[in-house]
């Protein structure tokens, strides 16, 4: 081989040598991210398999000898699978009834047997209650919970039921994510998105007009970080990044469905003008309250005397009816007597 050959062959292996080692150099981290990609979406799937489906709470019992009449009750979800089981409380010759929406993880009785001081205020204000368990809760099939997504279905079950029981005016009373589930229920909902082909819009436009009033306890104004908050409370503490971001769309392949749209304040604009009453703790380090505030101020601008706010000073995360009771109470009462002024009584 000619010398000059040799040579240029010499020169071509000492240029590969760099190249193939800048390739192993470059490869490593790229395994690397890779794997932590693997981990991130595996604790992610495994995080969001946790908070969708909470411990189920036992109903609690309910005393035999009260003064208020009640029956058990069961209806359909409007999603025409889910059977929903509760308790109807009727007060007498009433065309009023409000219907109660716990919140994720809890039953038809939100704040345990003392719930039924709630009540009993109600039904002394001339009020019917429903309360009722939402799927995966209470005495409800297991499931999945999705924060209000599609609990919106069971919240327009309810309502269906009681037009059924020729209620005139409804009130849709929620707390924490059933707040959500309510306002999803009763402000435009979309037949599309009712799993039960044989919805159609009409229905969904008559059960969501038929709701007069909305009473809101703490409503989740922003999702994510909601079910960051709900994993650290269960003992599962994840840095904000990446999982603020990645948690949100495991749930979101979980529960098929986006579940950003459970805290989209523009949906609760399209309640307008009907009233709703909005309860908050100040102290509450979960749902802070400027989210409340501001969904205040935006309802007030576009409708001004349809809405009232209460952000309780010394009550913490739904803290407010068990820290100040009366108060809450009488805020409940107040509102109430405004909307239907000739269908309260003492």
């Amino acid at each position: 081989m000619p010398a000059n050959k040799r040579s240029a062959i010499a020169a071509l292996d000492q240029t590969e040598a760099p190249i193939k080692w800048i390739g192993y150099v470059l490869a490593i981290p790229a395994a690397l991210l890779f794997i932590c990609a693997i981990a991130i979406a595996g604790i992610s799937t495994y995080a969001a398999g946790i908070i969708v489906r909470p411990a189920i709470k036992e109903v609690p019992p309910i005393k035999v000898n009260l003064a208020v009449d009640y029956t058990s009750v069961n209806f359909k979800s409007i999603n025409g699978v889910s059977t929903l089981r509760g308790w109807h409380f009727k007060a007498p010759s009433s065309e009023n009834i409000v219907i109660m929406v716990h919140g994720t993880g809890e039953n038809r009785f939100q704040f345990g047997t003392d719930t039924l001081e709630i009540v009993e205020t109600l039904i002394a204000r001339n009020f019917s209650v429903l309360a009722f368990d939402l799927q995966n809760s209470g005495d409800a099939a297991p499931g999945i919970s999705t924060f209000g997504l599609h609990e919106k279905d069971d919240v327009l079950g309810a309502i269906n039921y009681a037009r059924g029981l020729r209620y005139e005016n409804i009130v849709v009373y929620g707390f924490a994510t059933g707040a959500n589930a309510a306002v999803l229920a009763c402000s435009k909902p979309k037949a599309e998105k009712i799993s039960n082909p044989v919805v159609t819009q009409h229905l969904l436009d008559t059960l969501s007009n038929s709701v007069k009033a909305l009473i809101l306890d703490t409503p989740i104004t922003d999702i994510g970080d909601y079910l960051m908050h709900g994993l650290t409370d269960m003992g599962f503490e994840l840095p904000e990044f990446p999982f603020r971001i990645t948690i949100p769309i495991a749930v979101n392949l979980l529960i098929n469905g986006d579940i950003n749209e459970v805290s989209d304040e523009k949906t609760v604009y399209d309640f307008i003008p009907r009233p709703i009453l909005l309860l908050h703790g100040d102290k509450d380090e979960v749902v802070p309250s400027a989210g409340a505030m501001e969904i205040y101020v935006k309802y007030l601008d576009k409708a001004i005397g349809k809405v009232s706010m209460w952000n309780d000073p010394k009550a913490g995360h739904l803290e407010s009816f068990n820290v100040s009771r009366d108060e809450y109470l009488e805020k409940l009462t107040d509102f109430l007597e405004m909307v239907f002024p000739e269908d309260t009584s003492e």
